[in-house]
């Protein structure tokens, strides 16, 4: 029921940061960052008979930031910020690129990204071909975002007020049963047969495919804005308040391929039976 094939994990990653900072005068400053992650592995995460399907996995993760602060007077700052994250990954099978019908099995997969070795599943024994959940693409995950906030000192009171806007946007593959699966177990066609023996006559007994489109593109959009006050009452007594607003969009896909499920209805689609999969929220008050 086991088997230790004792293929290595092979994994490398590669990382590089780099900072800048800039004192253009008195009154203006400017500092950035830039950060890669770069990490490739080959892993048996499954029991595999062969190498070529063990799983791979490549992931790219990339983070740019910038600061602006200006400072006009003694009594207020400006800082304004700007980031941006992009994390990519993919997880496949090692012989991804292989046609099924290379191993002398037409499972009518004809996609390419959908091409390695099926899942081949004897009740009682190992299966083999690799992690089912494979194909997995991000194409990438992305986030834009914008902050700026004012600081102002006026007498006993320090105020502070901004705001931030942010964007995010994805695209998306996940594939599960992309290869296909197929399954050997008891009560097949020929009466009395085993698991085994059914897989020898070449008669499975069920199988899986995947079927459509699971390419998605996502995106949805935050906003915030802030006031706050710091009263210093007394040399020994500061009050702190303040108000805080958020507005998340509701998410959308490129081409409509959201959904939900209206119990009176049953399975609705965005652009058709409905406008959007859910209400958003404009409610959201909170203390600063």
């Amino acid at each position: 029921n086991t088997v230790t094939s004792g293929f290595p994990n092979n994994a490398r990653g590669d990382n590089g940061l780099m900072k800048m900072d800039y004192h253009i005068n008195a009154n203006n400053s400017l500092s950035g960052m830039f950060f890669m992650g770069d990490d490739l592995e080959t892993l048996q995460d499954a029991p595999v008979l062969q190498s070529i399907w063990e799983s791979v996995g490549a992931t790219r993760a990339k983070v740019l930031g910038g600061t602006w602060t200006w400072t006009p007077t003694s009594r207020l700052v400006n800082e304004f910020r700007i980031g941006y994250n992009s994390f990519r990954y993919s997880s496949l099978t090692a012989d991804s690129n292989v046609n099924p019908t290379t191993y002398g099995i037409n499972t009518g997969v004809t996609n390419p990204r959908d091409f390695g070795m099926p899942a081949i599943l004897i009740n009682g024994f190992l299966q083999e071909g690799g992690n089912v959940g494979w194909p997995r693409y991000q194409n990438p995950d992305q986030s834009l975002q914008f902050l700026d906030n004012v600081s102002l000192t006026r007498g006993k009171h320090v105020i502070k007020f901004g705001g931030e806007a942010r964007r995010g946007w994805a695209n998306s593959i996940k594939d599960r049963y992309g290869k296909g699966r197929i399954q050997f177990k008891k009560d097949g066609v020929f009466a009395g047969a085993t698991p085994l023996e059914d897989f020898f006559a070449g008669d499975p007994a069920a199988g899986r495919i995947f079927v459509g489109n699971s390419q998605r593109s996502p995106s949805a959009e935050w906003y915030a804005a802030f006031v706050q006050d710091d009263w210093r009452i007394t040399p020994r007594l500061t009050m702190n308040y303040g108000l805080r607003y958020e507005l998340p969009t509701v998410i959308k896909e490129q081409n409509d391929l959201f959904g939900n499920f209206d119990p009176s209805v049953g399975i609705v689609q965005v652009g058709k039976q409905i406008s959007s999969p859910y209400d958003g929220n404009h409610k959201n008050f909170a203390p600063r």
